[in-house]
């Protein structure tokens, strides 16, 4: 699920219209979507007066690049209460505050106590200001995993190596990488950043069997599906089929059905996902 399409369908469903879209002009594959044009931040014309609703989880980082360009009229909805049904969630809370309470107390740390304040602010009071100071930056590499020398990582939808080399500043003594990444712009990226590393970049997608699937990115939750009729055509291939050796740290962030499916018909043992 795009959070961008679930913030177009609510201001849609509310009455608010919205002249076009804007993005990174490294994502931008088509010039409309959902009839709307796409402008190029980078090198967009805008007034820089306009309102700018942020469709994008990552909201500060954002808005500080927005800023950058001269945007000052910025907006973020707070949309989650709608799409996961939290508008009843204030009358359970102050029904269950004494289980609530007894759960604050069982937390070990002050950064545990701080994720669920912030959560219950967000929940009762829609105030997301306090859960967003909370996210953890360092995303897959923080003290839950804890890497070894020989590691061997295959990250599933590497885009340009951003986590690959992220892998390699926490892991030196490493093993090797495997990079699957199918599109064609973002793979001569990745080859290029990594070009100086152990890493095997392989230019398709990861799958339950080797096979060329059909693909539509322009679909209205905003993201990519299946569809017999898309436009792009895009290699995949069973990681065991590239993949040489045992135990792995997986770190998917391709699309979430094809490499489920990969993940089933593995035969290797992979230690870490």
């Amino acid at each position: 699920m795009s959070l961008g399409a679930e913030v177009r369908r609510f201001l849609d469903k509310n009455g608010i219209e919205i002249k076009g879209y804007i993005a990174n002009k490294s994502f931008i594959k088509t010039s409309f979507y959902l009839g709307k044009p796409i402008y190029s931040l980078e090198d967009s014309n805008l007034a820089k007066d306009i309102a700018i609703v942020i469709g994008m989880v990552g909201v500060k980082e954002k808005s500080n690049e927005l800023k950058s360009y001269g945007y000052h009229n910025l907006y973020f909805f707070n949309i989650f209460r709608e799409m996961l049904g939290f508008r009843k969630f204030k009358s359970y809370f102050l029904a269950n505050e004494e289980k609530f309470d007894e759960t604050y107390n069982l937390l070990a740390d002050n950064l545990s106590r701080k994720v669920m304040l912030g959560y219950l602010k967000d929940r009762v009071y829609n105030n997301y200001s306090s859960l967003v100071t909370t996210q953890d930056k360092r995303g897959y590499f923080n003290d839950l995993i804890k890497f070894e020398d020989g590691e061997i990582m295959i990250d599933c939808g590497a885009y340009d190596g951003d986590s690959v080399l992220e892998f390699i500043r926490h892991c030196p003594n490493y093993s090797k990488v495997y990079a699957f990444e199918p599109d064609n712009d973002n793979f001569k990226k990745l080859q290029h950043n990594v070009s100086k590393h152990n890493v095997c970049c392989i230019n398709k997608g990861v799958y339950s069997r080797d096979d060329i699937l059909r693909f539509n990115e322009s679909g209205d939750n905003g993201g990519g599906h299946f569809s017999i009729d898309g436009q792009i055509e895009i290699p995949v291939c069973m990681i065991d089929s590239i993949v040489d050796g045992g135990g792995c740290n997986i770190y998917q962030d391709g699309y979430r059905r094809c490499r489920t499916r990969s993940f089933k018909r593995c035969k290797r043992n992979y230690k870490k996902v």
